[in-house]
């Protein structure tokens, strides 16, 4: 009896590994593709000075605003886009300023202030 679980001991331990194998396996890509979104998100960069909240999705992938939201607001207001509060909130009516300003000067209006937004916002800021 105790020869039986000597040889019994080791095959189930065995066993055991190569299912937790598998499930290593497929959690680690799991972990790779996890990381791979996580990169890209941290590409995105913020809004100068302001903390990185859902709100600060407001810029471009890979591009720096020198832009503030409360300057953003104040560019759009000055070109007539937006009527709101300048209260350095992006909310829907920012983000639908933004679109609106950039399909009337011909870029994507995708609500995310890149270069060529932010090179026009500044017009309106002097």
């Amino acid at each position: 009896m105790k020869f039986k679980a000597l040889l019994v001991m080791p095959i189930a331990l065995l066993l055991t590994g190569c299912v937790t194998s598998g499930n290593f396996n497929k959690l680690s890509s799991r972990v790779d593709a996890l990381e791979g979104r996580v990169s890209s998100l941290e590409q995105v960069v913020y809004v100068k000075g302001q903390p990185s909240t859902p709100e600060s999705f407001v810029v471009s992938k890979m591009e720096k605003t020198e832009l503030s939201k409360k300057e953003i607001q104040t560019a759009l207001k000055n070109a007539g886009f937006y009527n709101g509060p300048v209260d350095g909130v992006i909310g829907k009516k920012t983000r639908a300023a933004i679109r609106a300003f950039q399909k009337a000067n011909g870029v994507k209006p995708d609500g995310v202030i890149g270069k060529k937004t932010e090179t026009l916002l500044l017009k309106y800021l002097k």
